[in-house]
């Protein structure tokens, strides 16, 4: 078999739609109504309830900055940013 060669791109898009799951699990789990909408390469679109903004910005990062990516040379971690808007936008 031929040996499986990712790019770091494709790699840190697994890693934000893992740690993006871990995040829906939270907010599923605590019934707060919020879910990702769409992942483009490493970006990830969030809906969070109305008046819970920040709060679910702040569960994201949480579980963004947490998740590590186990590899042979050691865990790598995902360097993040975010953004509150009312649209998408880059």
């Amino acid at each position: 078999a031929k040996p499986r060669v990712c790019s770091a791109s494709s790699l840190s898009s697994r890693m934000i739609f893992h740690a993006s799951l871990l995040a829906f699990r939270h907010f599923s789990a605590t019934g707060i109504n919020a879910k990702p909408l769409i992942w483009v390469h490493d970006e990830v679109v969030w809906r969070f309830p109305k008046g819970r903004e920040e709060e679910c910005k702040n569960i994201v990062d949480k579980y963004m900055k947490a998740y590590k990516l186990n590899t042979p040379h050691g865990n790598v971690p995902l360097d993040v940013e975010g953004n509150l808007s009312s649209c998408w936008q880059k």
